[in-house]
């Protein structure tokens, strides 16, 4: 502590003529003036100055902060600013990349805020702190050493281990950022380039934790990681890389996710039924994300532990024991100690547990990942954790679907879309967009590969689908892509409780075709014969996954793939044809109310519609029963 700091500010002339006079430069700490240096100079371009200012060192952040005071063409860059314990990034950049940034890259993107690269680096790394900064940690980043060097130079050699290094040298000829998929010309910011250089501080790639649909042995289920620059470059830090930034803020590089081993020593999951009450005595089969042999990285049936729910409707997840002569501690001293997930990649490969959750004759599932689990010891609950998950078990079976899917009932559907987030992909209730009834159902997602929509999410059906012949389903869609949708979509599954499934897609000339394309600004129906070949040449196809069985269906699931990224698809008049039918019985022995509602409204509703009776089953009850059961 107190050890003097050299701070050195370098001046470069970035013009084209000699500059020649005074040249004064302010130093501030805090925003409070330290000092102010003149200096007689007569720069040519290219040619540089520096000033330096001396500060003892006490561990704590401060902003020092250098300011010309000259007037010229760029006033905009006569000021630089750090944070003290800010990363000293390393750059190099060749005499032509930089020619070629301002005569051929710059002139094709009119936003651009400045033709000048090394200005252009300096402020997206401006834009990068200010991200930090919003997503509350004190994570810094600046350039230390950016240099200008001849196309002929071979590469300095110098001592990387201070510095974070992405990339080491922009080399003559080499490709533009600006040309990147995650660049944004209205901003000028490339968040392709900074995800990289987030990798250079340790932060991991939050994709590791999807999980596609089709790699989903136990479920069927997709899922997907945290939103953020480390998951598909958008314009924040999400609440874990900041919390994992945090924790490492004295650390500049060197480690690469080992924040992730920091979890509670005991982890369980407190499982809610659909009433929001604790799911008491309910079987938990907990399985893994992870890298097989021969397969990549999947979720097979293969059981990791198992248990039930207690009174409380918490089950602990059982702690692997960790060798630490395999895992030893790092430097940071972070450790791998016992925990749910086992031998973590850091990478975060098999940071997913995925959830079977058996109550009553259903089915439901849930997920956790190890950012939740970091960011609850981050947040001080380094002892215990309890990760709350309510499902659509311990209510009312549906036996029977509603004649009308689609009715005023978004909040029974699940929505999902590989490299999305729940905020960015979801279903709604739309009266003004509809074909029939009261409203339609719309799907937005700004999700591309597969996406789909579930029904139901909020109860467990066992539908007996034996004696209906089509499923009738209408589409309208919206999709800014010039190609539209891809991969043969829609496809349409009937799915039970174990993952097996009937699987709809239509068939033009013996080959899929993408029919959904047919319903962009249009609406299209059609109807669904559920016996359908699957050796139909023009028409839907029914193909059949494990051992699915028409007579116990748990599911619908609605899949549709985009070129790029993002749609919105409204589907109404979904329904099976003939609908199935429920018979009910009840007793009354007095008075009582449920919810309340007074018990004649259940009544009332099971004599007067079909769609309500299916949400009644086995309805116990003290002073008695109602009963809908499938017709026997």
């Amino acid at each position: 502590m107190d050890d003097p700091v050299t701070y050195t500010a370098t001046v470069r002339n970035r013009g084209t003529n000699t500059w020649t006079g005074n040249l004064q430069a302010t130093w501030r700490v805090d925003d409070l003036v330290a000092d102010q240096q003149t200096e007689s100079v007569s720069l040519a371009p290219g040619q540089t100055t520096t000033y330096a200012h001396v500060l003892n060192w006490d561990g704590n952040s401060h902003k020092v902060e250098i300011t010309l005071d000259v007037a010229d063409e760029r006033g905009t860059n006569n000021d630089l600013a750090i944070d003290t314990r800010s990363v000293p990034i390393l750059l190099y950049v060749d005499q032509s990349y930089i020619q070629d940034f301002r005569e051929i890259d710059t002139p094709l993107y009119p936003e651009a805020v400045t033709d000048d690269f090394l200005d252009w680096v300096n402020y997206n790394m401006a834009r990068m702190n200010t991200m930090f900064e919003t997503a509350g940690t004190q994570k810094r980043v600046h350039y230390d050493l950016l240099e200008v060097i001849e196309d002929t130079d071979p590469d300095p050699t110098v001592d990387r281990q201070p510095f974070a290094v992405f990339p080491f040298r922009f080399y003559a000829q080499g490709p533009s950022y600006r040309s990147s998929g995650y660049y944004r010309p209205a901003k000028d910011i490339d968040y392709g380039f900074l995800h990289e250089m987030g990798h250079q501080l340790g932060m991991i790639d939050l994709y590791q934790l999807d999980v596609p649909s089709q790699n989903n042995d136990v479920s069927g289920l997709g899922y997907s990681g945290p939103a953020g620059l480390m998951h598909s470059c958008t314009d924040f830090i999400s609440p874990h890389s900041a919390l994992g930034m945090e924790h490492w803020i004295d650390q500049a590089h060197g480690y690469y996710g080992q924040y992730i081993y920091n979890m509670p020593d005991q982890i369980k999951l407190r499982i809610l039924d659909v009433y929001s009450q604790p799911l008491v005595g309910a079987t938990v089969k907990m399985y893994q994300y992870c890298e097989r042999p021969g397969q990549g990285k999947v979720i097979t049936d293969q059981i990791k532990a198992q248990g039930l729910t207690d009174i409380n409707g918490e089950f602990y997840l059982p702690n692997v024991t960790i060798d630490s002569e395999k895992v030893p501690p790092i430097y940071t001293g972070d450790e791998l100690h016992a925990n749910p997930f086992g031998y973590l990649a850091v990478v975060g490969t098999n940071s997913v547990l995925h959830f079977r959750v058996e109550y009553d004759g259903g089915t439901d599932y849930c997920w956790l990942d190890v950012t939740e689990t970091n960011v609850a010891y981050f947040n001080g609950q380094t002892d215990e954790a309890v990760f709350v998950r309510q499902l659509g078990l311990g209510g009312l079976a549906q036996y029977c679907p509603p004649q009308e899917m689609t009715e005023m009932n978004a909040e029974d559907w699940a929505a999902w879309a590989e490299g999305s987030s729940a905020p960015n992909t979801y279903v709604e209730n739309d009266t003004s967009r509809k074909l029939s009834g009261s409203a339609s159902l719309k799907f937005v997602t700004d999700g591309g590969f597969d996406t789909y929509i579930r029904y139901p999410r909020t109860f467990v059906a066992h539908w007996d689908l034996s004696d209906s012949d089509t499923l009738n389903i209408s589409f309208y869609a919206e999709n800014p892509s010039p190609y539209g949708f891809q991969n043969h979509s829609p496809w349409i599954r009937l799915k039970d409780a174990d993952n097996n499934y009937f699987e709809y897609q239509y068939y033009r000339n013996a080959s899929p075709w993408t029919i959904l394309n047919e319903a962009r600004d249009n609406w299209q129906s059609y109807s669904i014969p559920l016996d359908a070949s699957e050796y139909e040449e023009n028409g839907w196809r029914r193909t059949v996954s494990g051992t699915p069985d028409m007579s116990h269906i748990q599911y619908i699931e609605i899949h549709a793939d985009t070129w790029g990224n993002g749609f919105i698809l409204w589907i109404d008049g979904l329904g099976f044809d003939p609908s199935p039918l429920c018979s009910c019985r009840y007793n009354y022995d007095g008075d009582a109310d449920v919810d309340g509602k007074d018990l004649s409204f259940f009544i009332d509703a099971l004599e007067s519609s079909q769609a309500d009776i299916s949400e009644l089953e086995d309805f116990s009850m003290d002073f008695g029963k109602i009963n809908c059961q499938n017709p026997e």
